[in-house]
């Protein structure tokens, strides 16, 4: 048996003499544990790079060696206190994240993840799956808490598929931002998929956790107290607390969070769960589109229609329904399916069901899928029957395998790279000059954006596509129709949402003809959209006496002045002379108006509609810089 001493010797674990030392409970058990990891030799066990593929795991001489003297510590007479020594350290990644994953102990980390997986990969999975998590955890400016303990999580995982493991796989899939963890997370899981073939979508939809929520609600008990947990929609979750007399209080009493602080902090870790639970089923169904999923009817009516939190979601969707022969699209509405006229439809009569999608619509029913929403004010958890919908353009059949259609358009680098992760892009650095692509597998097409790189700046050029089988140029023409419109659609956002044109308070002379182009030019389909929208809300608004659509712009009559909204960049012309007027909205202090929309994540529409709301009572503007542009004075106001 090794002393303190012993160990003193090996300089890489010298700092488990001190603090973690002295967490665990067992030290006898403590420097069992150590003799093993010790030998754990990082250059031929570690993963250290994610800059490069790897070859399936290889086990050498060396490698086998070690792995055999890991694993015969472990025995079944100490497997209760090996699961204890990994409980009591998934604790102290808890509390001392940073500590645990600095360097020299993310080593001893890696060889800890390798000696329990090798020797069960279903007894230990829990602990690998829950240490490959926090392991890419993301900090602000500092990435992943290790990104090397990550990776080796993720390798044995995918080398030893398991339906657990690629579970989780998916699961982080759903969560992942950093790069890095996208990166590498999606190539465990395209390892298991060659290994295994699991049902990805079949297994995602059965893993989708109830939490014990009937009918929306949740209730835990606290002492003389009942915490309530209410999904009110699929957005808006709710943590009301009772006393034992049944009375509603405002928030938790300060004497029960005292006295009872670990079961406060976990029904309100149980609501942030929930959120995020709703949150991901919300990105899984509009990944549907993208996964060309289509459920058999008995199985979208268990785990979508008929679930305790999917169906928050789905409930809120239009689908289409089909037998080989017909089809039908059919939403929820006061308690049973019904097609845009109201009329119930029967799914017993069908096999299949897939999420729709307008470009596969006529435009009549788009428009009136559309009115329904507006008619019955259904609030949609992404944008489905207002989606835009991007067609072949004839300048593209020309160009063949690439589009030119969005370059030129200047974005706010980072700004883009931050929504094109949102977007399930892979983009590495704003740095390197490795371009962004994503990847539709399922219609195997993958798209790259060639940027011109100017840090701050990225200029758009080419968006070139390819198959993704060997990787030859692909002509647009051969694109499945819904897979080219999401592709494309996801550029448009980019340029509505980055482009520096929708940048109210531009003063810098470079890019400034870009800038004067956008602001005021032609509209984008995101604009044409808006434009959808606002000539069916502005009738119901208070302010429809003097707003009006008029072009490109949202024109509205103020008491001194005409002012005209771009639909697309929200900046403002004043007439009778197309004087600029520069209003940065300030959302601490101005309020959205409190009209409906059908679809959450235009913060675009809500600007103009702000500057309308604004504008409309242009005699009520205090603010001196907008007074000042406008011609008007305080004192003459």
């Amino acid at each position: 048996m090794e002393d303190l001493q012993t160990l003193k010797i090996h300089k890489k674990w010298q700092w488990l003499n001190g603090t973690a030392y002295d967490f665990l409970g067992d030290r006898d058990e403590w420097f069992r544990w150590l003799q093993v990891l010790l030998l754990y030799d990082r250059p031929l066990l570690h993963f250290e790079s994610y800059d490069k593929e790897y070859e399936p795991l290889a086990l050498s001489q060396a490698q086998s060696q070690w792995l055999e003297k890991s694993k015969s510590f472990i025995t079944k007479e100490n497997t209760p206190l090996v699961k204890k020594f990994l409980h009591e350290l998934l604790d102290g990644f808890k509390k001392e994240a940073l500590f645990w994953f600095r360097q020299g102990r993310a080593d001893f980390i890696c060889a800890l993840v390798h000696t329990v997986f090798m020797y069960d990969q279903e007894l230990f999975l829990d602990f690998v799956i829950k240490t490959t998590e926090k392991a890419f955890t993301h900090l602000k400016k500092r990435g992943s808490l290790s990104s090397s303990v990550g990776i080796t999580g993720l390798r044995l995982m995918s080398e030893y598929p398991h339906p657990k493991s690629y579970a989780a796989l998916l699961q982080m899939q759903l969560k992942a931002k950093h790069y890095v963890f996208v990166g590498e997370v999606a190539k465990a899981i395209t390892r298991i998929d060659q290994k295994a073939g699991f049902d990805k979508e079949a297994l995602l939809d059965q893993l989708v956790e109830d939490f014990g929520v009937r009918e929306g609600k949740l209730w835990q008990k606290i002492d003389d107290y009942q915490a309530c947990i209410e999904i009110e929609a699929y957005n808006k979750v709710e943590l009301r607390w009772q006393n034992s007399q049944g009375k509603q209080v405002k928030r938790e009493p300060a004497a029960l969070k005292k006295a009872y602080g670990e079961e406060v902090k976990q029904v309100k870790a149980l609501v942030k769960a929930l959120k995020q639970s709703l949150s991901n089923q919300k990105i899984k169904l509009e990944n549907a589109w993208k996964n060309r999923r289509a459920w058999a009817v008995a199985d979208w009516e268990r785990y979508i229609l008929k679930h305790e939190l999917t169906s928050w979601v789905g409930k809120k969707l239009i689908w289409t329904f089909t037998d080989g022969t017909q089809s039908q699209a059919a939403i929820w509405h006061k308690g049973q399916l019904v097609d845009v006229h109201l009329n119930p439809v029967n799914i017993g009569d069908f096999e299949k069901v897939t999420l729709w999608h307008p470009a596969k619509a006529g435009v009549e029913d788009v428009k009136a899928w559309r009115d329904f929403l507006l008619e019955y004010e259904i609030l949609q958890p992404f944008k489905q029957a207002f989606r835009e919908v991007y067609l072949l353009t004839e300048a593209e059949r020309q160009t063949g395998t690439y589009s030119n259609r969005y370059s030129g358009h200047v974005l706010r680098h980072f700004k883009f790279k931050a929504l094109a992760e949102q977007r399930q892009w892979y983009y590495t650095s704003v740095y390197s000059y490795e371009p962004p692509w994503v990847h539709f597998s399922k219609y195997g097409v993958e798209a790259v954006l060639d940027l011109a790189n100017e840090y701050e700046f990225a200029r758009v050029e080419r968006l070139s596509f390819y198959t993704l089988e060997n990787r030859q140029p692909l002509p647009l023409a051969e694109i499945d129709p819904l897979a080219l419109s999401e592709i494309l659609r996801d550029l448009d956002l980019f340029v509505a949402t980055c482009s520096i044109g929708i940048e109210a308070n531009w003063e810098d002379t470079q890019h400034r003809e870009y800038w004067q182009h956008f602001s005021f030019g032609e509209l984008n389909e995101v604009a044409k959209t808006r434009k959808v929208i606002l000539e069916s809300l502005i009738p119901r608004l208070k302010i429809k006496d003097v707003a009006a659509i008029e072009g490109r712009f949202l024109r509205i009559r103020g008491k001194f002045r005409y002012y005209k909204i771009h639909l697309g960049s929200t900046n403002i012309l004043m007439e009778p002379n197309d004087q600029y007027l520069c209003i940065v909205p300030d959302w601490k202090a101005v309020k959205t108006p409190d009209v409906f929309l059908p679809f959450e994540g235009d913060q675009g529409l809500l600007v103009i509609l702000s500057k309308a709301f604004l504008l409309a009572e242009d005699d009520r503007i205090t603010d001196s810089s907008i007074l000042l542009q406008m011609g008007i004075s305080k004192e003459n106001g």
